[in-house]
């Protein structure tokens, strides 16, 4: 594609094998809104065609994904021998990473637009391979639509994708970063492996590089840092290994990419900063995997500490939903030291960082279902602790791709979505966090800070409001303001000095309500402490609920008498699910949406848990 004076130009090289004398070839081309050209190709050099005043794609949140048919037919004497037919976006996208006050900058571009990249790391959905499905496919990329994402990477471990799988990514505008499929090991050039990958390469690009949703082609992963330092690969670190790699990864395969796919960024490695062993862990350039919070045991705080220019990984581990947990496991399985606990768990140790994180921000819960419910309310508190802190300084970080998004069988195990596609709290955290205006709070010192990061191409206006309450809601001081932020940018609002001198004295018994509006509706609400939970009084909320039907549609109605924080709304018999879920409920009540058939919705009162009830 070539974009100039507002105009495209498709660049055409199109091949037969076999063809006999007399046979020509075609493109028709469909437009999004369904006009159709029929223009004549070469198969001996390349056809140009221009698109005048094309509808161009973007990655949800910045525009539109419209998409453009192809159809290439070889014909002769009327009649069509062959046909293939490719959907494609037009649009540039590649990666900055110039030079800037930081460093280097490492970001998406698309049509000129620098943009913040907010999703997950994708690993193969289901360990049986004949049970994937395109069905199952879109459920999973619909989670992401509804929780904001508008980026995921393939992660290098698992498989290349299977076609459908870019063909929603265009559809639903999300940006894919895309691994050859190395990780975590080394290889040995030899002449048989050489011509293997070769033509694997080429197989692969000529499958998925036409789609508008490949925003990067990346190496490996972690086999650069691995070399620098991992013990376990590190007793392998030769001069031969080394030259291999080197081969492989920043001499073959660039130029393979070149060739077939040279409209796609290439990156040697991720993390890498240009490859070349050139420090991968380094914060100023590149993109970082950051491990310190989980394998570290470091508090989440410590992201705060930490200016990556783009954290490509980064997660937590959580149980699923209890429901999930009942598909493996017996009554008396229920217990985090079960062989069955352990045997659905890869993570070395990863129980016990479980419990080590849990013992830290809580009190450890007698229930088995309590610790379930507080692991996963840990990993969504980690992750937002990350992503929030990215967001505040976009511009200087440019992207949050926490692991991993999905699961591929029932486990105990870093993903949003478990293996059935359910939501853990992580999942919903994220829908609020990857909001395009999202409204976080931050410290600096004895100040306390509001800051608003917009992620769209418009202008934000709206209004931004905190207030300080006791635990029954009475409201002991308040503050509004009316805000603008500029299109792809952040801003902070210092709150008066007055109310956080009020919420550092009574930290234990006070807590901030904060909420952002537009055009006088609320988009956030949430509620702020400013100690760990096990230090803070929470009283009885009392929450008592209450479904109710309109119109075909049904809704649970909550009160509560006191501040509740982290309430979760389980069904767990039934396939009913909270449209939103592990919320605050700030001011006595809430209302949730119900999802599901009437009669799963009706089967059983659904479990509610806050905080308070398990500490």
């Amino acid at each position: 594609q070539i974009h100039e004076n507002g105009k495209v130009t498709l660049s055409i090289a199109a091949g037969a094998v076999n063809s006999a004398d007399g046979t020509t070839a075609t493109v028709t081309i469909t437009s999004p809104d369904g006009a159709e050209t029929t223009c004549a190709i070469s198969l001996c050099e390349k056809t140009e065609i221009t698109i005048e005043d094309p509808k161009l794609w973007w990655p949800r949140g910045l525009g539109d994904q419209p998409l453009y048919m192809l159809r290439f037919a070889l014909v002769k004497n009327g009649e069509t021998l062959a046909e293939e037919t490719k959907s494609i976006g037009l649009r540039t996208l590649t990666i900055s990473n110039v030079p800037d006050a930081y460093g280097e900058e490492f970001c998406h571009v698309v049509n000129g637009v620098k943009f913040f990249a907010m999703g997950a790391d994708y690993i193969p959905e289901v360990n049986i391979l004949p049970h994937r499905s395109p069905e199952k496919t879109e459920k999973m990329i619909l989670s992401c639509v509804k929780a904001n994402f508008n980026c995921l990477r393939v992660w290098g471990g698992g498989f290349y994708p299977d076609d459908w799988f870019f063909d929603l990514c265009d559809r639903y505008g999300i940006v894919v970063w895309q691994d050859f499929m190395f990780a975590c090991m080394t290889v040995r050039m030899t002449e048989e492996f050489t011509a293997n990958v070769k033509a694997e390469f080429v197989d692969v690009l000529k499958r998925i590089r036409h789609h508008a949703s490949i925003g990067i082609l990346c190496g490996n992963n972690e086999m650069e840092e691995a070399f620098m330092h991992w013990s376990s690969i590190r007793r392998f670190k030769t001069k031969e290994s080394m030259d291999d790699y080197l081969l492989l990864y920043e001499d073959i395969l660039p130029k393979i990419c070149a060739k077939y796919a040279p409209d796609i960024f290439y990156w040697p490695s991720s993390p890498s900063t240009h490859g070349g062993f050139d420090d991968p862990k380094c914060e100023d350039k590149g993109d970082v995997h950051y491990w310190q919070v989980w394998h570290g045991g470091v508090p989440f705080e410590d992201y705060r500490s930490h200016y990556f220019r783009y954290c490509s990984e980064f997660g937590f581990e959580a149980f699923p939903m209890m429901k999930t947990l009942k598909t493996f496991a017996l009554p008396e399985d229920m217990a985090l030291d079960s062989e069955v606990m352990h045997s659905h768990q890869k993570c070395a140790s990863g129980n016990e960082k479980i419990l080590a994180y849990v013992k830290d921000y809580y009190r450890i819960p007698e229930d088995f279902a309590h610790f379930v419910y507080l692991s996963q309310i840990l990993q969504a508190d980690a992750i937002r602790y990350g992503v929030e802190h990215f967001r505040r300084f976009r511009g200087r970080c440019m992207g949050a791709l926490y692991w991993q998004l999905n699961d591929c069988w029932p486990a105990v195990s870093w993903a949003s979505l478990d293996y059935f596609g359910r939501w853990k709290a992580l999942h919903h955290f994220a829908k609020r966090f990857y909001a395009p205006t999202l409204l976080s709070l931050h410290e600096n010192e004895n100040e306390k800070i509001l800051n608003v990061s917009n992620e769209t191409r418009n202008t934000f206006c709206g209004k931004i409001t905190a207030k300080v309450k006791t635990n029954g809601f009475d409201v002991l001081a308040a503050f509004e303001k009316e805000i603008t932020v500029d299109a792809l940018s952040s801003m902070d609002v210092l709150l008066p000095a007055e109310m956080a001198k009020m919420l550092d004295e009574n930290a234990s018994s006070l807590f901030l309500e904060y909420t952002l509006e537009k055009d006088g509706k609320i988009i956030t609400r949430d509620g702020k402490i400013y100690v760990k939970p096990c230090d803070y009084h929470f009283e009885d909320p009392a929450i008592e609920t209450e479904i109710r039907e309109e119109d075909g549609a049904y809704s649970l109605d909550i009160t509560a008498k006191a501040f509740a924080k982290n309430v979760m709304i389980e069904w767990e018999n039934t396939d009913a699910e909270p449209e939103d879920n592990f919320f605050d409920i700030t001011d006595g009540k809430i209302a949730i949406r119900i999802l599901g058939e009437k009669e799963a919705i009706l089967a059983e009162k659904p479990t509610v848990l806050s905080v308070f009830d398990v500490q």
